[in-house]
């Protein structure tokens, strides 16, 4: 008994308050706490598992793939709509050219198509809209794409692109519209014959390419002779002084060697191309 009289009141109220929130008269064994658990664990097993189970799982993905999509058709409205613009734009840029002089056109259309293959766009041909002049079509939208004047791409990277070079930047600015490997062939094949500034040429390493008219052997093997004469050739350093692939890089030295206008020289250091001396001791 306690004594309330004689103090204690604190100590019973901290009792009986600390009885209470442990709610002290429940008695809970170690028994009923396996049993809430297990029983737990079996209807989350029973949710996951099973044919009821898997049919869960299956329309939760679809809901997941139905948002994705309803997303991802969201944002390709909007690109839609913005790509109407840009036709637009090139619509009065078109009409405004209309009136300039020769040069002026040349220029301002090198600067255009630079920058229309900076953002990636192009009008494509497709074997929809073009039927069975697809190919034909599709060759001189390739011409155009590459350019074969001066302020062409053709002409900025050398005169002269591998077919792999080609497919992947000419995809690239045809967004969804890709074309086929087998289709890139049939049309590089077309070019020349269709007289459109360029044409597919093959080294005999296989190497593929596509070639501005105007690109001349002689002239880069000239080149190369004046670049050796200084130091000696690698193909890397080939390919950083003419801004080429290490492949290219790789024929025109080929090609300058099988003209004689140079000679190798393999080492364990790597293979290195010198100017050609050996005619002028032969004469």
């Amino acid at each position: 008994m306690v004594d309330l009289l004689r103090g204690g009141r604190d100590e019973l109220l901290s009792t009986l308050t600390s009885a209470f929130r442990r709610e002290a008269w429940i008695t809970i064994t170690a028994t009923d706490v396996m049993a809430k658990l297990t029983a737990a664990t079996v209807s989350e097993f029973n949710h996951a598992a099973g044919i009821a189970g898997i049919l869960r799982r299956q329309e939760a993905a679809r809901a997941t793939a139905t948002q994705m999509a309803s997303e991802a058709f969201a944002d390709l409205d909007s690109l839609i709509g913005k790509a109407k613009e840009v036709v637009a734009v090139i619509s009065r840029y078109q009409a405004a050219q209309a009136g300039a002089t020769a040069e002026e056109k040349q220029a301002d259309s090198g600067d255009l198509s630079a920058a229309l293959l900076n953002i990636g766009f192009i009008s494509p041909v497709t074997k929809e809209t073009a039927g069975t002049q697809y190919h034909q079509q599709l060759a001189r939208q390739l011409a155009d794409f590459l350019g074969a004047g001066n302020r062409g791409l053709l002409q900025r990277v050398g005169g002269m692109m591998t077919l792999p070079d080609i497919y992947a930047i000419f995809n690239r600015a045809r967004g969804t519209q890709l074309i086929s490997p087998e289709d890139l062939l049939t049309v590089s094949r077309m070019l020349s014959a269709l007289g459109l500034g360029m044409r597919l040429r093959t080294f005999p390493s296989g190497v593929a390419v596509i070639q501005s008219d105007a690109y001349d052997d002689a002239a880069v093997g000239e080149q190369l002779v004046a670049l050796a004469k200084e130091n000696a050739l690698m193909a890397t350093s080939v390919a950083a002084v003419l801004h080429v692939s290490l492949v290219l890089a790789q024929e025109h030295l080929a090609t300058a060697e099988q003209a004689g206008l140079l000679c190798r020289d393999e080492t364990l250091e790597g293979l290195r191309f010198y100017p050609n001396l050996f005619p002028q001791y032969c004469t």
